[in-house]
């Protein structure tokens, strides 16, 4: 396999919804309305764009954690609307997804987690400093205000050494071993971390159905808090027989450990004499992908 060089990709601004149509109430009151964009690529871990239902929690000014969904190409608000009553201008936040009572939420990120139905919840982001008015009343959580990922990606890219073969339900799972599944995320600054106190433990995910193409099988991403760890152990099964290696966390901006908002790709070669492991390469969610050393 050919090394890879540690690159960091230019963020995308995707997703973003438009809702630029002005309410006013007969007193004079002016509806805020919302624009919001994820920074990366393909959005949310689930690799779509907002879903219908999708929840954000907003603040800013006298008005604290108010919820707005995404229906139909717009968010709206579902609970208590926010209005502008006089002309000076209002600093806002959001996060995602939203928590009734904001403030610090907790939450585990173990292998039921780690479903395309289910990542959405644990795929934490959180944007700020967009302001909009009573003149304005467009608050556009987009360009440098989009949300952006808080959480740590994983991604696994595995190559068919000697003699293996993924296909036809041969590769059948891996483990991640020496992480902390459980942490917090805070929804008023955006900062998820794991839980000190937490023990390191196994992310097992199974594998079904696996197809390879020109020998190799990239898996789903899964989601973890960020944290210190710099080794994590890696179990591959394959027909049975499981095969060992470790992992390296490579430095990120000057910063070593699973960085908030870096999916770490890490290249896999898996033989029948054993497995090697590269360190990662970092790109936009951000990626991470290593080499074979």
């Amino acid at each position: 396999m050919k090394p890879y060089i540690l690159l960091a990709a230019t963020a995308l601004m995707l997703a973003a919804c438009t809702n630029d149509e002005v309410t006013t109430t007969p007193d004079g009151k002016v509806a805020l309305k919302v624009n919001a964009a994820i920074s990366g690529t393909n959005t949310r871990a689930s690799g779509t764009d907002w879903a219908d239902g999708d929840r954000i929690g907003i603040t800013g000014g006298n008005y604290t954690n108010r919820p707005y969904a995404y229906e139909s190409g717009k968010f709206a608000a579902t609970g208590q609307e926010i209005y502008f009553e006089d002309s000076n201008p209002v600093t806002f936040r959001a996060y995602y997804p939203y928590a009734e009572g904001g403030g610090t939420v907790t939450a585990t990120t173990g292998a039921d987690m780690q479903t395309a139905d289910q990542q959405p919840k644990i795929d934490f982001l959180h944007a700020g400093g967009a302001t909009a008015s009573k003149g304005n009343p467009v608050v556009n959580f987009t360009g440098e205000h989009a949300f952006c990922h808080r959480m740590s990606q994983i991604t696994l890219e595995f190559t068919e050494g000697a003699d293996m073969d993924f296909d036809n339900g041969m590769l059948t799972g891996y483990t991640l071993g020496g992480l902390k599944l459980q942490g917090s995320f805070n929804t008023q600054d955006g900062t998820a971390t794991a839980d000190d106190n937490a023990s390191a433990a196994e992310l097992t995910i199974a594998l079904s159905g696996v197809t390879t193409t020109n020998d190799r099988y990239t898996a789903s991403p899964v989601i973890v808090f960020p944290q210190s760890a710099i080794g994590i152990d890696l179990a591959v099964t394959v027909n049975g027989q499981t095969y060992k290696a470790k992992l390296t966390v490579p430095e990120y901006n000057s910063a070593f450990g699973l960085q908030p908002g870096v999916n770490y790709l890490f290249p896999v070669i898996v033989s029948k004499t054993g497995l090697t492991a590269g360190s990662a390469d970092i790109k936009d969610w951000v990626t991470v992908t290593g080499d074979d050393n």
